[in-house]
């Protein structure tokens, strides 16, 4: 019947979401309200069973095939945007041991999280970056208020100790941010913002108590997923207030329970995850002179009779505050150092665009010696000199091997990057 019909379709169209954002492990990720290790892969291999052959001319249910067992189908895109839930996916395939990036730019509807411009990463068969998650629904339970009414149990940016605020009704979040992404299979470019710290409505303190912001922010975060170079990322993050009053601005990093961080007391406040197997990430800060780091005590709901410990930088400033962050990561057995400084750009003010230069030693990646990033925050980027390169695009990612020879190159939002007669 035409009812059944419109049924299937939709419910193919729910599991090809549900595949987009899945772990390489075929499990789901453990966000927000989610349950701990489900298999995705292993529910979607039922669903077709149902459908049998039927809907075989559909291109979603080809992917979903090759999903399951890549003998099958064809392969999905490795990347996915859904606009109105704000959220996108990016991976290097459909592998167990590919990387996948996962990131969402709403606070409002059925995900009771205050975690607008989170992000999540697996990598080499591990979450280097994760949610918390939800140990228990009960309002009463220990871990409930970090979890559910905080922002700093997230990947993102916590502002003067107060949560983001939610909307429980999720259109009422629509104009309260976007995220968008564009790439290959060689990189990717995500760009979002959210207004979801707002005075306009209360939220919640770190004790649980009912509090309201003391102004209106914006925040405008940016990520580069360099997949065909070591999967690095980095983040290049803007926040702008209402006013013109000092604020505490908290950049928040979860990695999977049991990871032993640590942090180092150098100028880029070096945070490492230490598992005893398998990979790990360094996290290193381009203004790390002027911030203060440190190591907090949470929780995380698949771990959820120990504590855990989370990486906290900390800038405290009047006016639009920005922060350059590197995350990289590390298969096992790997020995790497990460030092980024920043490149200051004649007449560029740091709200306006950001450059880093990051000198890099690592036994896996030889090749990697240095790396340039360059964002704009601009809408319609200027042409704008950073070290000794020319660029008019909104990002620019350019590594060189020893010997100072380019050998990648990624640019968004522009058409050209010169050296000197080089283009």
């Amino acid at each position: 019947s035409a009812t059944a019909k419109k049924y299937s379709n939709a419910s193919i169209l729910l599991a090809r979401y549900l595949m987009n954002c899945s772990y390489p492990n075929g499990k789901n990720p453990y966000w927000g309200e989610g349950s701990v290790s489900t298999s995705i892969k292993s529910r979607i291999k039922t669903f077709l069973g149902y459908l049998g052959s039927k809907y075989d001319d559909n291109p979603d249910v080809q992917a979903l095939r090759y999903f399951v067992n890549n003998s099958n189908g064809t392969a999905p895109y490795n990347i996915a945007q859904y606009t109105p839930v704000k959220i996108v996916t990016d991976r290097t395939g459909w592998t167990t041991r590919d990387s996948m990036f996962f990131m969402n730019a709403k606070c409002a509807g059925y995900h009771g999280h205050r975690d607008a411009l989170a992000i999540l990463y697996y990598y080499s068969g591990r979450a280097l970056l994760t949610d918390t998650g939800t140990t228990s629904t009960s309002a009463t339970h220990p871990h409930y208020n970090f979890q559910h009414n905080s922002t700093r149990s997230h990947n993102t940016i916590e502002i003067d100790g107060r949560a983001q605020t939610w909307q429980k009704r999720i259109e009422l979040g629509a104009d309260m941010g976007e995220i968008t992404i564009v790439g290959n299979n060689s990189y990717s470019s995500t760009s979002a913002w959210t207004t979801a710290n707002t005075d306009d409505i209360s939220t919640t303190s770190a004790s649980g108590s009912t509090v309201t912001h003391k102004t209106d922010f914006t925040h405008y975060r940016h990520v580069s997923y360099m997949k065909a170079l070591g999967e690095i990322l980095f983040v290049s993050d803007k926040v702008v207030p209402a006013d013109t009053a000092s604020h505490g601005y908290c950049q928040n990093w979860h990695s999977a329970p049991y990871s032993n961080p640590t942090l180092a007391a150098d100028a880029y406040d070096t945070g490492r995850t230490n598992f005893s197997s398998g990979a790990n990430l360094l996290i290193a800060q381009v203004d790390g002179e002027s911030i203060t780091s440190a190591l907090h005590t949470g929780y995380d709901a698949s771990a959820s009779a120990t504590t855990t410990q989370y990486f906290k930088y900390k800038k405290e400033v009047a006016g639009t505050v920005t922060f350059q962050t590197v995350l990289y990561p590390m298969p096992e057995g790997t020995t790497a150092t990460v030092k980024p400084t920043k490149i200051t750009m004649n007449g560029t003010s740091d709200d306006t665009a950001l450059a880093s230069r990051v000198s890099v030693n690592d036994s896996s990646r030889p090749t990697v010696k240095t790396i340039y990033h360059y964002h704009s925050f601009e809408s319609a980027p200027a042409t704008r000199s950073f070290d000794a390169f020319t660029t008019n695009a909104g990002t620019v990612t350019l590594v060189q091997d020893g010997s100072n020879k380019v050998h990648f190159v990624a640019l968004t939002g522009g058409t050209s990057i010169s050296s000197g007669n080089n283009v």
